[in-house]
């Protein structure tokens, strides 16, 4: 880990290194990476000494969850991290056993900020703009993380920054969206439009449009079958003629 560091300042100076100590994934965790580093606060302190010592002044963040299935882990492993140089947390409200199911636990998070002594980020079911400051006033955390609340909502965090305030119309949204699937496309291929399908399903979620489009269902069905930029704008093409703003 401290050689990759070294390796990261060197080829590309980045303002700060991150890691991950947060992922419930299997295939991340079955080989003992990251949230299996809670189970083993010691490894994962040796990690972090390490990795400062190899990146000198660059600042060092890391990223945990709750625990693994104990859901107070934190409060002993983050003690461990910023004795051996973390500069910032971020926390997960939930434990590696819960993945993705539940609700994150905002009270604990709040719990993480009066123990710790670096700057502490929220992260966890900030799915909507407005839920960043009810996360900011309820866990009293120094910012937040948007994971999937941004996925299909590039406009998330202007909205977010306004408290709320400022609704997206159609035509913006159609324009955003062919921007970009012609930067997707320019970066993998002609092909590239497949893997952006996933891309169009978030875009044109029910709850992201936030107004009702006749016959949506039926168009974002065809959306998520396009092969070609030119189909994409064929579709989209109609969802303008059907816009109700």
């Amino acid at each position: 880990m401290a050689r990759a560091a070294a390796i990261v300042m060197e080829h590309a100076g980045p303002e700060g290194i991150d890691i991950n100590m947060g992922c419930p994934v299997y295939k991340i965790t079955s080989n003992f990476n990251g949230c299996a580093l809670m189970k083993e606060p010691e490894r994962a302190a040796a990690i972090i000494r390490e990795i400062k010592q190899a990146i000198g002044d660059t600042p060092l963040s890391v990223k945990i969850r709750l625990g693994w299935s104990n859901p107070d882990d934190f409060k002993k492993f983050i003690p461990a991290i910023e004795e051996a140089g973390a500069q910032l947390i971020t926390i997960h409200g939930r434990t590696k056993e819960q993945g993705y199911s539940g609700k994150s636990d905002w009270e604990r998070i709040r719990q993480a900020k009066d123990i710790a002594s670096v700057p502490l980020l929220a992260n966890g079911d900030i799915h909507e703009s407005y839920q960043v400051w009810e996360a900011l006033e309820q866990t009293g955390a120094d910012g937040v993380l948007i994971a999937r609340g941004a996925l299909g909502n590039p406009w998330f965090f202007q909205v977010a920054r306004n408290k709320g305030q400022g609704a997206i119309t159609i035509d913006e949204r159609i324009q955003v969206v062919i921007e970009h699937a012609r930067l997707h496309v320019m970066q993998y291929g002609e092909r590239g439009i497949v893997s952006f399908r996933k891309h169009l399903a978030w875009y044109f979620k029910g709850n992201r449009i936030g107004v009702d489009v006749p016959g949506i269902k039926e168009l974002r069905g065809e959306l998520v079958r396009v092969n070609s930029i030119e189909e994409l704008e064929g579709v989209l093409g109609r969802l303008q003629e059907k816009r109700v703003v």
